[in-house]
């Protein structure tokens, strides 16, 4: 990757805070909240332009009407100043959008990609891996899976609460749809299995999806896809419940009918918006940082349910692994503080209430734990602090620390995120406990408990692994406020097997799919770890599944 990509991508991390009382708007992203539709039962005519001539605003400055969906905001149609036809439209240019555009333009479909910011790949610049059953790479590695198996073992995790027939299409389509990615030119560099997870998590060259855009744009182009950048889909055109395309605005404000009989959404979930995410999950949105990419703040979602005339429904926040608060996901400090089983954790009442192992061993599943408390931190001493900052953490998070890394980078961190108020350093427990806002005798208690644990070689609580049980008694003492880490959202959208959008009767939207983690279907409760690389994975698997049943419905 280039260095002015790779510095757009740190930009963009820096910016992802703890997002407390933060609206989408708040978040600077261009449009954030204006999650634009078209009327519930129009017909996708717009209103007359103003006296002048000129449009109506109809990106983030546009009127809203009073929506009937918490969180989105409807969008007022306008005469576009001009009318482009295609066969396909997709909106968005992550894996999920990407993929159905260059399978169907080398079909001999004419196809336009929407992307509203001015980079291409959306979350998949910052995606490591992509899941994958019965690839080539597995088969030189001896891997081999009975995909019944794997089946049971994603449906028990969710509880049932995901879609089997969705889920094994999925697995069976999955070597097919591997093998057409890396014909494509995406380069991949291993198979692991992270999180105690299957190794079906094949990693990105580079160990970043930014890799795998670049090798799809010059694809998508060879095939013919007029690519558009800095043009915002607003609404969807609606006729008679058909949908014929959709109405956007480019970055100079004139807005731009593109009708067509398939579209296509893909625009990679509604991490940003604060609003939208307080009505749709049942997860405290302020106990979560958000790390992901610019631009999710859900107007995909907004779209559909406007058209539909229905709120989105099964809206999943993919919390994998926590952090300090404030902090990134690469970041050393937070890594050591949230992913390493050594470390000690209380809650706002200064008591354990986990096995830390669960931090390292169970990336998905702790953060079910961390945000039943109202308040959580981990602690460590100065002698833990050392060994985490020269020999290395015990098994780090992907490739941003992997196990044995020495944390080289702690201090200059703490430097960084100390004037934060989420890190905190004394040279008694009391004094870091009145830092901390925690109750000092409780916390000294704990601790004291703690270490005698320690020194016994057995947790009395939790049944800690005793490996893992070292004692914090050198001074001085940390402590860190923690979050959960928050990469992307899935789910919203309703769809078929063939990822054709569908009502709440399960009725089929004619020219209407979605793509990518705006998909319901697979995901319940929490990110599915137990197979991992699953976001790239799904944004594979229904782009090439929405091409599949467009090519099929034009036989």
């Amino acid at each position: 990757m280039d260095n002015a990509k790779r510095e757009a991508i740190e930009n963009a991390l820096s910016r992802r805070s703890f997002i407390t009382g933060v609206g989408a708007a708040a978040l600077g992203v261009a449009g954030a909240g204006m999650l634009a539709s078209c009327a519930p039962g129009g017909n996708g005519e717009a209103p007359e332009k103003t006296g002048d001539g000129s449009a109506e605003p109809a990106a983030s400055d546009a009127a809203a009407k009073t929506s009937p969906y918490d969180g989105f905001e409807l969008y007022e149609f306008v005469t576009a100043d001009e009318t482009v036809e295609a066969d396909v439209v997709v909106i968005g240019s992550g894996t999920g959008g990407l993929v159905p555009a260059i399978n169907l333009a080398e079909e001999g479909y004419s196809v336009v990609l929407l992307e509203k910011m001015s980079m291409w790949g959306g979350n998949t610049n910052f995606a490591e891996g992509c899941f994958g059953v019965g690839t080539e790479m597995q088969k030189e590695q001896g891997i081999e899976f009975d995909w019944h198996e794997l089946l049971l073992q994603e449906l028990n995790f969710q509880n049932f609460n995901s879609n089997p027939k969705i889920w094994e299409l999925y697995i069976k389509h999955s070597a097919e749809d591997f093998k057409w990615f890396t014909d494509h030119g995406v380069k991949f560099e291993g198979v692991f299995g992270p999180g105690g997870g299957a190794e079906t998590w094949h990693l990105f060259e580079g160990h970043h999806g930014d890799s795998a855009v670049a090798a799809m744009i010059p694809a998508a182009e060879a095939a013919g896809v007029d690519l558009r950048q800095e043009v915002k889909a607003l609404g969807l055109l609606m006729e008679d419940g058909v949908c014929v395309g959709v109405q956007a605005q480019d970055k100079r404000g004139s807005i731009i009918d593109f009708k067509a009989k398939e579209t296509i959404v893909a625009t990679g979930g509604t991490s940003e918006n604060h609003d939208g995410l307080m009505q749709t999950t049942n997860r405290n949105i302020d106990r979560t940082s958000y790390q992901g990419g610019t631009g999710h703040d859900g107007d995909g979602l907004g779209m559909v349910a406007q058209a539909l005339d229905e709120t989105p429904k099964d809206v999943m926040m993919a919390l994998i692994g926590s952090t300090i608060a404030g902090a990134r996901i690469s970041s050393h400090l937070g890594l050591a503080a949230g992913c390493e089983p050594k470390v000690l954790w209380v809650n706002h009442n200064a008591e354990r209430f986990i096995d830390e192992t669960m931090s390292a061993l169970q990336l998905t599943a702790v953060n079910n734990a961390l945000l039943t408390q109202s308040d959580a931190f981990a602690i460590m001493d100065q002698a833990l602090w050392t060994s985490l900052e020269t020999e290395g953490v015990t098994f780090g998070l992907g490739a941003y620390l992997t196990a044995g890394e020495p944390a080289t980078k702690m201090q200059e961190q703490w430097d960084a995120l100390e004037p934060e108020g989420n890190c905190f350093k004394a040279d008694t427990i009391e004094d870091l406990a009145e830092q901390m806002e925690v109750d000092p005798a409780m916390l000294k208690q704990t601790i004291d408990t703690y270490n005698g644990y320690c020194d016994a070689g057995s947790d009395e609580d939790y049944r800690k692994d005793p490996a893992y049980l070292i004692p914090c008694e050198t001074p001085p003492f940390y402590g860190f406020r923690l979050a959960a880490l928050h990469i992307n959202t899935m789910g919203g959208i309703r769809i078929d097997q063939d990822c054709h959008v569908i009502n709440k009767n399960y009725e089929v939207i004619e020219g209407l799919w979605a793509s990518g983690v705006d998909c319901s279907g697979f995901a319940g409760e929490t990110y599915g770890i137990v197979l991992p690389g699953s976001n790239q994975g799904v944004a594979l698997f229904t782009g090439r599944q929405c091409a599949r049943a467009i090519l099929d419905k034009n036989a």
